[in-house]
């Protein structure tokens, strides 16, 4: 019986082994999973920082998952939306020097600068005196945050209808 097996088999495998596309669905399903609790993660992590109900947060429809980088997101760029991440470099105007950097998840500026001046005072060492961004930055809370902070700032507005 054996050698009837190791014959139409091959000597390592008795012939009850998963075929290799049932395999690949189990991974795959596997995989699945791993995105939906990494996004109900995401969900509740949200949530938190909203301050609302961790339990009851679900991810939304439009939630992604990217299996190969899974710590990116979905961003637009200039041809359409591209998988990435949101860079934020502060450099200083005269010698154009790199003073502060730092890497994110989001998407939108608008929640950057606060914590790219604490990237610049940490890596330089020191605080800036001037900020200047693009419109990207400009919101109230920006705002105040630069006058709290006392950093002259020098931030474009959004375009007025």
């Amino acid at each position: 019986m054996f050698s009837f097996l190791a014959t139409r088999y091959g000597r390592d495998k008795t012939g009850d082994e998963l075929p290799a596309e049932l395999a690949r669905r189990e991974t795959r399903l596997k995989r699945i999973q791993e995105a939906k609790r990494a996004l109900e993660e995401r969900a509740r992590e949200e949530a938190k920082s909203k301050g609302t109900a961790e339990e009851k947060a679900k991810p939304k429809a439009k939630m992604q998952y990217n299996f190969t980088d899974p710590e990116s997101r979905i961003m637009p760029g200039a041809d359409g939306f591209v998988q990435a991440y949101n860079t934020e470099i502060a450099v200083e105007a005269d010698c154009q020097w790199i003073v502060g950097q730092r890497v994110t998840q989001a998407t939108n500026d608008k929640q950057q600068l606060a914590p790219t001046v604490q990237a610049v005072e940490e890596q330089a060492g020191q605080k800036p005196q001037e900020v200047m961004t693009d419109s990207g930055y400009c919101s109230e809370a920006n705002l105040k945050y630069l006058k709290k902070k006392r950093i002259e700032g020098f931030i474009a507005t959004d375009k007025e209808s």
